[in-house]
């Protein structure tokens, strides 16, 4: 739902339009707005599946069309907005302008204005439920049967091919954007769940090399308790060593002992060999 197309016109002369999709929208406008009495008033038309709302002020008419399922407060509440603007800009300037002398510049508003109502969450529903209360009861709603120069029956045609495209891209773009929320929400749960792994893995490890400093399992320790083992071995082998040299050195004094006695003996005989001699 959102309204189709947008005029503002002086009698059947137009001074600016905008049209949300492509469509015979200035055929059929022009058929509406020569039906349109020049005094101050607001209607509603119905025509097929299509409504065409309107408010004149001035001779200044501003006219939108709505598929017929269109809040029909947030359609016044655009054309409200809309006549307020126009006002504002031009003033009096409307009443001798040519036409679409006001198209280039009051285009964009009319858009704006259009895609801001069309949305019902960017309409203010306040506004517009005061608009129900105080102006809907007197817009009156009329069928309206609309007739070519050639005589038949004139039906308005809309071709929304341009939406669909628009509608299409935005899609497009919408489904990324959901794709991409998808895997930073899997990224983050996978990192989530491996930390929760570490964590859980760490405690198992402490637990099991004797607690959170994992004393038991430091290679530290062990480095050290190897330099601690092989310093008593040193240790050993030096004690080992040195009563060996004692008791090599005892035995040589020992041995020593006779020879020195001999040598006294063998000295005591050569003097009294000597002695005997003479």
């Amino acid at each position: 739902m959102a309204i189709l197309f947008a005029v503002v016109a002086r009698g059947t002369t137009i001074l600016a339009k905008h049209a949300w999709c492509g469509g015979n929208f200035l055929e059929v406008t022009e058929q509406i707005l020569a039906k349109i009495p020049s005094e101050n008033n607001k209607l509603t038309y119905s025509h097929g599946s299509y409504l065409f709302h309107y408010i004149c002020h001035d001779r200044i008419i501003y006219l939108c069309i709505t598929d017929d399922d269109f809040e029909r407060s947030r359609a016044f509440s655009f054309l409200s907005e809309v006549k307020k603007r126009f006002q504002t800009t031009y003033g009096s300037r409307a009443q001798t302008a040519l036409p679409y002398a006001m198209n280039s510049e009051f285009s964009s508003t009319l858009a704006a204005q259009m895609k801001h109502h069309s949305d019902p969450r960017g309409s203010d529903r306040v506004t517009e439920t005061q608009m129900q209360v105080d102006d809907l009861k007197g817009i009156m709603v009329r069928n309206i049967d609309l007739v070519a120069q050639r005589g038949e029956k004139l039906e308005l045609l809309i071709d929304k091919t341009e939406n669909l495209v628009d509608s299409s891209v935005t899609f497009k773009t919408t489904s990324r954007n959901l794709a991409r929320a998808m895997c930073m929400k899997n990224l983050k749960l996978t990192i989530v769940i491996v930390l929760v792994c570490l964590v859980v893995l760490y405690i198992i490890v402490s637990a099991a090399c004797g607690g959170l400093t994992w004393h038991s399992c430091d290679p530290g320790w062990l480095r050290s308790d190897q330099i601690r083992s092989l310093r008593n071995t040193e240790g050993n082998k030096y004690q080992v060593n040195n009563c060996t040299a004692s008791v090599a050195r005892a035995l040589l004094a020992d041995l020593r002992a006779p020879v020195t006695v001999i040598n006294a003996r063998s000295t005591n005989l050569m003097d009294d060999s000597a002695a005997n001699q003479l």
